[in-house]
């Protein structure tokens, strides 16, 4: 089975436009922005990333590339 191919950030916001995408192989800069990776699953729906994020294995991250509304946050979960 063919991977999918890896996308700059630039290239998936292109490709997927407002959509919440979960990616695999991610490259991450300095400062933990996105830099590239392979797309895994892509929707309009967050709560669907999430369920495909349940049968997943592996290091993934999730990516929104619309702009977030000004009164939304983003949470990290820290193990303790």
């Amino acid at each position: 089975m063919a991977k999918n191919p890896l996308l700059t950030k630039a290239q998936m916001k292109v490709r997927y436009p407002n959509r919440w995408l979960l990616v695999t192989d991610y490259k991450l800069d300095r400062s933990t922005c996105l830099r590239s990776g392979r797309v895994v699953a892509s929707s309009r729906d967050r709560g669907e990333i999430h369920r495909v994020l349940k049968k997943q294995a592996g290091k993934l991250c999730i990516h929104f590339t619309g702009s977030l509304p000004r009164d939304t946050g983003v949470l990290f979960p820290c193990p303790v």
